[in-house]
């Protein structure tokens, strides 16, 4: 399958549901987000907010396929029935903007209705290569639970539903009642990548006060990611936390 055929896959996917999903070659991503099953497709692509490495003036050509951007990625959005402008737009991102092959392969991450975030490549050449790709993954856990020294393996902008699963952690702390508490989903919420490991995450929580009258609680959470395994709070620095 060329990446055309693995967008279209991908976006068929996420066309009845609600969900992200991300397409990267290398530090180069696009992702798509839609927050109700029914509502439109954000099509998004990264910027010099997040890639250092690119320039402010590709706000030109972006805005020659209609792609906005306010402080954040380059954005536009689609009705669910025009997958194949998405494509198209995805390509001319790609080859023509950001000077990337379309054609090298997609690694894709994607999280839909809620479901547990999966990471993967996007083709697979035959069955003899699944195999080995098996055995290659087994050896990848093996050193992952008795290797003392995790690195971090995720590409820039691939942490904010995990930034999220912390920032609620820290917010935890802080309740009276956590055990109780019900938190707006990580898909729901707003998850900003600054750069260098940071995430901002914008949110809210229903939790019992001091007399056990449920309230809703907004909250913003900075956060950074510095040591070798997301899952442990050690391994995140709280630069901000503010409740409302």
């Amino acid at each position: 399958m060329n990446n055309s055929e693995i967008l279209l896959q991908q976006l068929e996917k996420l066309k009845n549901k609600k969900g992200f999903i991300i397409c990267s070659i290398g530090d180069y991503y696009i992702q798509f987000n839609k927050q109700e099953a029914e509502s439109e497709i954000l099509f998004e692509a990264v910027s010099h907010n997040f890639l250092d490495i690119l320039s402010e003036n590709l706000s030109d050509k972006f805005s020659k396929i209609g792609f906005l951007i306010n402080e954040g990625n380059y954005f536009k959005r689609f009705n669910s029935d025009e997958i194949d402008q998405i494509i198209s737009d995805a390509q001319t991102i790609f080859d023509d903007i950001y000077a990337i092959n379309y054609n090298k392969e997609f690694e894709i991450s994607e999280d839909i209705e809620n479901k547990e975030l999966i990471t993967y490549n996007s083709r697979r050449k035959s069955n003899s290569w699944a195999v080995f790709f098996l055995i290659g993954l087994i050896l990848v856990i093996f050193y992952w639970v008795f290797s003392e020294d995790k690195p971090i393996t995720k590409k820039t902008g691939e942490y904010r539903n995990e930034a999220c699963i912390i920032a609620q952690q820290y917010i935890e702390l802080e309740l009276l009642s956590p055990k109780g508490a019900d938190f707006c989903s990580c898909i729901d919420s707003k998850v900003i990548h600054l750069g260098s490991n940071r995430y901002e995450v914008i949110s809210y929580v229903d939790a019992l006060n001091a007399f056990g009258v449920p309230l809703r609680k907004n909250f913003s959470v900075i956060i950074k990611l510095n040591g070798k395994e997301w899952t442990d709070m050690n391994d995140w620095t709280l630069e901000a936390m503010n409740i409302q």
